[in-house]
């Protein structure tokens, strides 16, 4: 995808989670093969958008080590409000029309994820595109919130949902105009957007590789 770095399309990695089932590690510096987590999505996105963003509020010095930018949640917005204040500071922060969001857990993202969810924008008019896999092969869909394109200008009403206390990044993504990708034509499907979650769920990839 070479032609990708064009795109008007930021990306912006989630680290800010509190990884409760991964013991409160730093999920995003969590080894898998070979590199963190994190640096997997990253080096992902980078030859997909102009430019990639780390979103993490802790071990910043370690995350400013590597060779993307860092951006801490802004300040004067809610506290352990989960990845609403994520997707909101990126969009304060996005000098681009679009932000693509990815969770730092999830390393195996297709490599033309944005390129065709920015294809579907165009095409349907959406300011918000997830992301969706068949649930264990079958009929049921799985929404993937935190790895959506979001068109910037919907950062004021984001703001308000925020303000109000919501918390839940798929209930507001579904007030706006939005659309779905179904991604099921890998040779990973579903487990493109796998969320390593537990010790247990790094063992069980490890000799996977992306697309």
């Amino acid at each position: 995808m070479a032609d990708s770095i064009a795109l008007p399309v930021e990306g912006w990695v989630l680290c800010g989670g509190e990884s409760r089932r991964m013991g409160g590690q730093d999920k995003g510096l969590i080894d898998w093969q070979g590199h963190p987590l994190a640096w997997h999505v990253a080096s992902t996105l980078a030859s997909q958008v102009s430019q990639v963003t780390l979103n993490a509020n802790r071990h910043l010095d370690t995350y400013r080590h590597w060779p993307w930018p860092v951006c801490p949640d802004d300040p004067a917005l809610p506290v352990h409000s989960g990845p609403m204040v994520g997707l909101l500071t990126g969009l304060q922060k996005a000098t681009t029309h679009w932000l693509q969001l990815a969770p730092c857990d999830t390393p195996m993202l297709p490599t033309d994820l944005v390129k065709r969810l920015l294809t579907a924008a165009e095409q349907t008019h959406a300011s918000v595109v997830v992301p969706v896999t068949r649930h264990q092969g079958g009929g049921v869909l799985y929404h993937h919130w935190t790895a959506a394109l979001v068109a910037c200008h919907g950062m004021a009403d984001l703001a308000k949902a925020v303000e109000r206390g919501e918390r839940k990044l798929g209930q507001w993504m579904t007030r706006q105009r939005w659309t779905a990708v179904l991604f099921d034509d890998t040779h990973l499907a579903g487990r493109a957007f796998k969320n390593m979650n537990t010790p247990q769920d790094l063992v069980m990839d490890a000799g996977t590789n992306a697309p």
